[in-house]
């Protein structure tokens, strides 16, 4: 019983991890894109007069 609730512990870590990752790499790839847009789009995204989403995410 305690080795299964150990192995289900340990599978839900690895997947919290993996999601983690995920979910960074989706940022870092956003702020790259975000980085290339001129200047005049990007202060209307960071003053939230223009929204945007990413994946479900709005920005």
């Amino acid at each position: 019983m305690t080795c299964t609730i150990i192995k289900a512990t340990r599978k839900r870590a690895y997947i919290l991890l993996f999601t983690l990752n995920y979910k960074l790499k989706n940022l870092q790839s956003f702020k790259m894109q975000f980085n290339k847009l001129p200047i005049g789009e990007r202060n209307l995204l960071q003053n939230g007069l223009l929204t945007t989403e990413v994946r479900g995410v709005k920005f």
